[in-house]
């Protein structure tokens, strides 16, 4: 995604410690949280973190709690008393068979193929279009990733694993892609 941001020195980097790190609030979870509540941890979590503008946040919620949409997931943007807070909300994705389930892999790393591949969506969605109003976005609203959504859908590799994605939109490429072309 670095083709949407530039700098006096071009691309941006990746920088060391990009992931702040994971937490748990083991507060009680509603079975369908309101959009305001996960909205709400989202500011726990930058509170946590320490507020960064250029942060974003994932509020996981667990299996059996269903966000109020009906989303697969979603991202959004929510005012604190140290600016704006950008989050992505991913419910439990196994929750959600119907946004995913088995698209590249089939049996048992086959259900898990929803969570990396709405994940890569969302969060994507979540760093081009920040605050829902300004970003990347075309003339339908569609974002960087909804013009990708069940198209090439394919694994990578990583470190930690294979798992399933979906490409984005590129302008470089002039259409999806998974990687930098």
């Amino acid at each position: 995604m670095t083709q949407y941001y530039s700098t006096a020195a071009g691309a941006i980097t990746n920088p060391k410690q990009q992931f702040g790190g994971e937490w748990f609030d083991n507060s009680a979870v509603p079975k369908q949280p309101s959009g305001s509540a996960i909205a709400a941890e989202a500011v726990r979590a930058a509170a946590h973190f320490g507020y960064n503008f250029d942060a974003s946040y994932i509020v996981q919620l667990p299996h059996g709690a269903f966000n109020h949409l009906g989303y697969c997931a979603y991202h959004s943007v929510t005012s604190s008393p140290s600016g704006d807070v950008h989050y992505t909300d991913l419910p439990y994705q196994p929750d959600f068979p119907g946004c995913g389930t088995n698209t590249v892999n089939t049996g048992a790393q086959g259900l898990l193929d929803i969570t990396s591949e709405t994940a890569v969506h969302e969060v994507a969605e979540t760093q081009t279009d920040p605050d829902t109003r300004t970003g990347w976005f075309d003339q339908y609203g569609n974002e960087i990733g909804d013009y990708c959504s069940f198209i090439n859908l394919q694994n990578i590799k990583l470190s930690t694993g294979t798992f399933a994605i979906q490409p984005l939109w590129s302008n470089a490429a002039n259409g999806c892609a998974a990687s930098y072309p």
